[in-house]
């Protein structure tokens, strides 16, 4: 199905051209990703991808959709591209600081940044894929920040500004996920109840869900499993359990777009209500689970914005020798409010420095607190634009 994709260039759709670049970019065991210069071996790939560049800068002038052959689709195998795309995007930015060369690095963040925004849509997966491109395009310039000039601080800040201020493509996700939510369920619930049960018991199956401990029956799990067997005698009781289903699943989604939501002007979680009927229970398997990404998307957002905070903040050390008192001085409006808190972003002096954070999910200032590595993962900590003490 990948093969009978082939884009004609040029295109109005800059699927298109990063379609044609993420074919040809190649993998590269050895990519660092650290604030280092590259090393030869991602010197010599970046040198071997200059047509690469080029259409990654054609596709930045364009705007971006998925193909609807893309998205009725089960084979994501670009997905994997754009993660190599970012990589050798990473990688030039580091090479172009290496050479001095501070404007090339900011023209090939752009476009990285841009590739990593554009495939923030669609569907859970490509958001999800996105994000994590995303951190890769900025590490080099959050890293070697102190090189960039005033215009360049500015360029970029403009750019994080831009794009923080113009509607996203979230609600393309949940429709997205919407559509395969519906696919999903008309694909697995046959007209027949006797292949609309056999579809079910083998979706559970191949995710593993509801699964018992192995060598251990589950009397609970065995219930179900023949409730829902005893639908295949009963096509009335599976046409009625089948539109509860759907019913429930439609909430779930409701609950997923929810979880995106600033409600009272900052992140709160969305809590996942505990399944008490068997059509809750089978809704689950066809519902994205809402807390995890709803979070990080408010993450990468604070973290865009906390970005941006700190390039201002260079600006304004090289024009008046020294860091504001407040962010005030900024002029941010509403782009100096973390969104896990309603509120301005924590920002103090100390001595020549700086501390700038968010709350982060926990929803309160801890006064910087940063999980180290031996804590529980649970331990609560605000957050930061890098996970290292940057600043």
């Amino acid at each position: 199905m990948e093969a009978a994709y082939r884009p004609q260039l040029p295109s109005p759709n800059a699927f298109d051209y990063y379609y044609e670049a993420g074919r040809a970019v190649e993998s590269l065991r050895a990519f660092s990703g650290s604030r280092q210069p590259p090393s030869r071996e991602e010197r010599q790939w970046v040198e071997r991808h200059q047509r690469v560049w080029t259409l990654l800068r054609e596709g930045m002038r364009r705007a971006y959709s998925l193909p609807e052959f893309w998205v009725n689709s089960e084979l994501y195998p670009y997905l994997g591209w754009w993660r190599n795309l970012a990589r050798l995007i990473n990688a030039r930015i580091r090479y172009a600081i290496a050479l001095q060369d501070g404007q090339d690095a900011v023209r090939d963040w752009q476009a990285g940044f841009k590739l990593a925004r554009d495939i923030q849509g669609d569907n859970l997966l490509s958001l999800l894929v996105g994000f994590a491109c995303e951190p890769l395009v900025h590490a080099p310039i959050v890293h070697q920040m102190d090189f960039f000039s005033a215009h360049e601080c500015r360029q970029m800040a403009q750019t994080l500004t831009d794009s923080e201020r113009q509607p996203d493509r979230l609600p393309s996700v949940i429709e997205g996920e919407m559509k395969s939510t519906l696919k999903l369920l008309d694909e697995t619930f046959a007209p027949d109840p006797d292949r609309g049960v056999t579809n079910l018991l083998d979706l559970f199956e191949a995710a593993g869900f509801g699964e018992a401990e192995e060598g251990r029956s589950d009397p609970e799990l065995e219930q179900r499993i023949d409730a829902l067997n005893r639908l295949r005698q009963n096509p009335v009781e599976y046409a009625r359990f089948t539109a509860q289903v759907r019913q429930h699943a439609l909430k779930g989604i409701q609950r997923f777009s929810e979880a995106f939501a600033l409600k009272h002007g900052r992140f709160q979680p969305v809590s996942n209500t505990e399944p008490r009927t068997l059509a809750e229970v089978v809704a689950l398997a066809f519902v994205p689970d809402a807390a995890v990404p709803g979070r990080r998307y408010w993450e990468i957002r604070a973290q865009r914005r906390l970005m941006l905070i700190h390039l201002l903040l260079r600006v304004h050390y090289l024009a008046e020798g020294r860091y504001p008192s407040t962010l005030d001085a900024l002029n941010l409006k509403e782009l100096a409010i973390d969104p896990f808190s309603g509120e301005p972003f924590i920002y103090r002096l100390q001595g020549e420095r700086y501390v700038l954070y968010s709350v982060g999910a926990t929803g309160r200032d801890l006064g910087g607190k940063r999980r180290q590595p031996s804590d529980p993962p649970s331990t609560p900590e605000n957050l930061f634009l890098t996970r290292d003490g940057w600043r």
